[in-house]
């Protein structure tokens, strides 16, 4: 059988996961500015070549 879901619940959770993340990914961008070299896999590519 199962449960149905309500949507507002989800909408809610994804809301407040991405007021909380938010600021994480604003330092992780701001730090990636301030990189020489961007590591992604195994591929490096310099900052001003992109």
């Amino acid at each position: 059988m199962g449960y149905a879901y309500n949507p507002a619940t989800l909408i809610s959770a994804q809301t407040k996961l991405y007021e909380q993340l938010t600021p994480i990914e604003t330092h992780i961008k701001e730090r990636l500015k301030e990189a020489p070299v961007f590591h992604f896999d195994e591929t490096g590519l310099r900052r001003g070549r992109l």
